[in-house]
């Protein structure tokens, strides 16, 4: 058992440890997906994680994200990826700055594919895509259904 799980032994099996390891996760939309994300890692010590979302960090985000004054203007999925590496500095994180459908699709079928979903984006036909690709490969979707006002 590694070491880094050592908390996990007495929760789940080392099988079970194994497969959350191997487990790629997708997140889509980083403001509140960012937190789904490092918990995710903290507690999967995963080797593979997918990031996507095309925001760069301003004030208007700092209500949803654990990030200081100093992360505004960088790219969400460069601080993201970085947190997620001093969790855990054997993972790949693979990051994604697109929300068009061939770069999200390009998620499902890639090198490293998602296997789990979470949809955290706020634009409406993004969550339509990840909701037809997710049908599509038979994946698991997990979601943050609130885009606030704007719908239209």
């Amino acid at each position: 058992m590694y070491k880094r799980q050592a908390r996990n032994q007495l929760l789940i099996t080392k099988e079970q440890q194994q497969r959350l390891r191997d487990t790629v996760v997708g997140f889509f939309g980083l403001s509140v997906g960012s937190h789904a994300a490092l918990t995710w890692m903290m507690e999967s010590r995963a080797k593979n994680c997918i990031i996507s979302d095309p925001d760069v960090i301003d004030v208007t985000n700092l209500n949803r994200l654990r990030v200081g004054i100093d992360s505004v203007g960088r790219k969400k999925i460069d601080v993201v990826s970085q947190a997620l590496v001093a969790i855990n500095p054997f993972t790949h994180v693979i990051t994604s700055d697109q929300i068009d459908y061939e770069s999200v699709r390009e998620q499902f079928t890639g090198e490293t594919p998602v296997q789990i979903v979470v949809d955290a984006i706020d634009n409406l036909q993004g969550k339509i895509w990840l909701r037809q690709l997710a049908k599509e490969f038979s994946l698991p979707l997990i979601s943050a259904t609130y885009v606030g006002d704007i719908v239209f």
